[in-house]
This record gives structure tokens, sequence and C-alpha cells, in this order.
């Protein structure tokens, strides 16, 4: 029991080879249960970027995610699993070894030549994976150096058919482009592609220079538009704040004139309507006047009908009317120079007999009631 537990001690110190010091001792003694702490020797890598292979001495113990490419006599044999695997010695041969993790690669830098002839260097990284470690082992030489050789001239192409600002601005472009083009042979190496992506773009120190120098014109620029966009719209705002005021300075003149007029307006209506009503009151007045005159006229031409008829009333009429005329030709000699005057005008008594024989055939052609009309015209 003890031999056999000396004996997998041994292969496996001599399997892990010289990356553990402690296993390297010849007076050290590891534990069974310490194995799993350098399971990870196989990692280092040359500068192709290819795993140390382990020895083969019929024991192996293959880490999870990890893929052993087994070869018996220089042949493709078999893929070893995680976990302990026998082999026969010095038969088989562990060829190659392969992560099967998604890693990162750092692209080295390289340079290339834009559009505009200017010369600037890129760095970036690739992000890989394992998938078929047979592709990836019989498929060419080293998968990630080809995944990188080819991102590199992919890169430059693409480079050569953009402006320098171009560049700068299409970081996403190229790691699209060139992602999309490492799809395109990844299948043939046995490997995926998941992201690539640029960390830095350097120009040459005189562009640089230059950059800097355009960059800071620009600062000026967009300070000097953005002082003159605020002058502008200081001077904007003095102009509306003097619109509005000069507007609401028109309006209230306008109203107050509005107010104005409509005072003058109520008191010129109110004058007329005094004056309506004096004058509405005086045509009363005299409306009311007249029909009282015309009432009394009206009256005494009714009691002098009456009286007409009575004994003696015509008689009495015609004295009346004698009388009259002749202080009416009195009355013409009174108001003008030149008097019409009847060819018997020295003798009254002729004026009376004429003016009675007038009455006289007024009333003998007209009735009473034709005489009361005569009057009241």
């Amino acid at each position: 029991m003890f031999r056999a537990r000396h004996l997998i001690r041994s292969t496996s110190a001599i399997t892990l080879g010289h990356s553990n010091p402690i296993l390297s001792s010849p007076s050290s003694s590891l534990p069974a249960h310490n194995f799993p702490t350098v399971r990870n020797y196989f990692r280092n890598r040359d500068s192709n970027y290819v795993n140390r292979c382990p020895f083969n001495f019929g024991v192996l113990f293959v880490p999870e995610a990890e893929a052993f490419v087994v070869q018996r006599c220089g042949k493709f044999t078999q893929i070893l699993p995680s976990g302990i695997n026998f082999l026969v010695p010095f038969v088989d041969k562990v060829a190659y070894v392969h992560s099967l993790k998604e890693e990162v690669i750092s692209v080295p830098d390289q340079s290339a030549t834009t559009k505009d002839n200017v010369e600037i260097r890129i760095d970036a990284v690739l992000y890989v994976k394992i998938v078929d470690a047979y592709k990836a082992s019989y498929g060419g030489g080293s998968p990630i150096v080809l995944a990188i050789n080819h991102a590199q001239a992919v890169m430059r192409d693409a480079i050569g058919l953009m402006t320098l600002d171009r560049t700068f601005e299409g970081r996403n472009y190229l790691n699209e482009k060139i992602l999309e083009a490492l799809k395109t042979s990844e299948s043939d190496w046995g490997l995926s592609c998941l992201r690539y992506e640029i960390r830095d773009i350097t120009p040459p120190s005189a562009v640089r220079q230059s950059m800097e120098m355009q960059a800071d014109a620009e600062r000026k620029k967009r300070a000097l538009i953005l002082s003159s966009e605020g002058d502008r719209q200081k001077t904007l705002n003095k102009a509306d704040g003097d619109k509005t005021r000069d507007i609401l300075a028109a309006e209230a003149k306008k109203r107050a004139v509005g107010l104005v007029g409509e005072g003058e307006a109520q008191a010129i209506k109110a004058k007329a309507d005094a004056e309506a009503q004096a004058i509405r009151a005086t045509a009363d007045a005299e409306a009311y006047a007249i029909r009282a005159k015309a009432a009394a006229t009206s009256e005494g031409i009714a009691l002098m009908s009456k009286r007409l008829e009575e004994i003696g009333g015509k008689e009495a009429a015609a004295l009346t009317i004698a009388e009259q005329y002749v202080n009416a030709f009195g009355n013409i000699a009174k108001e003008g120079t030149t008097v019409l005057l009847p060819s018997a005008a020295s003798d009254p008594a002729s004026m009376i007999s004429q003016a009675l024989s007038i009455y006289k055939r007024l009333s003998d052609k007209h009735s009473t009631h034709d005489l009361r009309k005569i009057c009241e015209e």
C-alpha cells in the first residue's frame, strides 16, 4: 500500500515537472489531497501561444475545461476528458494541450496608413475560445497566432479606406468588420472569435500636436460662438422687452382714449336725451295748448251757433262782424304805409251796410252747419 502511494506521488511529481518548487525538492513529501493546487502547470506558453505538454508515465490528471490531444506512435488517437486517465507509457504521447475557456489575447501594436497618408499605431485585444481541440491542433500551426495575424491584416485594410478623423470615430465599425472577417476562418482553426476591441489608436507626435491645436481652436471657436449667441440672445430679449413695453403702453393709451370717448358719448347721449325730453315736453305742452285752444274755439263756435239760432242772434252776429270789419281797416293803417281802401271808405255807414250784406248773402247761401265749418277753417 505504501509502495503504491509512493509510486503515484513520484509519477505525478515527474509529470508535473519543475513548475512547483515543493515537488522539485527530493526531501519534500506532498500529501495526496494537495495535487489540485498544481494542475495549471501546463498553462505556461511559448511565444507561439503553444501550451507545454506533460510527459506520459501512464497516469494523467486532466483539469476541467482543458483538452489533452493524445497521439499514439505519431497518429491522433483521442482527446482525454477531464479527470484521471490511464495511458500506455512511452507509446501514447500528449501532443497538444488546449484550454476550453474564453481567453483574452493581446494583439501586438501594429502600424497602418490611413486614407489621408497618416501612419498610426493600433493596440487591440482579441477574445477567443477553443471549441474544437482536433481542428485547433491539426487545422493550422497555432490557431491564436493565425487569428492575430488575420486580424492585423484586416485592420490594415480597413484603416486604409478611412481618414484619420473617421478612424477615431469608427472604432465600432472597425471592431465589427474585423470580427466578421475572423468568423469566416475560425471554423477551420477550431476556435471561436467572440469579440475584438481596439484599445488605443496612437498617431505620430506631429499629428497629435496638430490635433491638439485643432481641438484648442475648436474650443475657442465654440466659446466665441457661445459668447456671440449670448449677446444675440441678450439683444433679442431687450428688443422683446421694449416691444412688449410699447405694446402695453399703446394698449393703455388706446384704452384711455376709448374710455374718454365712451364718457363723451355717454355725455352727448345724456344731453341729447335731456334735449329730446325737453322738446318732447314742449311739444306736449304746445299740443296740449293747441288742443285746449281748439276745444275752447270749438266750444265758442258751438255757443255762437247756438246763439245764432236764437231770436236776434243773427243781427248780433252781423253787428259784431261789422265792428270787426271797421277795426280791421283801422289796424291796416297802423301796420303799413300803403293801404287799399274801398271806394266808400269815408262813409262808415256804407261800409257797415256792405259788411251786413255780405253776411246776409252768406247766411242765405249756407246753413248754420256750413257756417260753423267755415268758422272752424
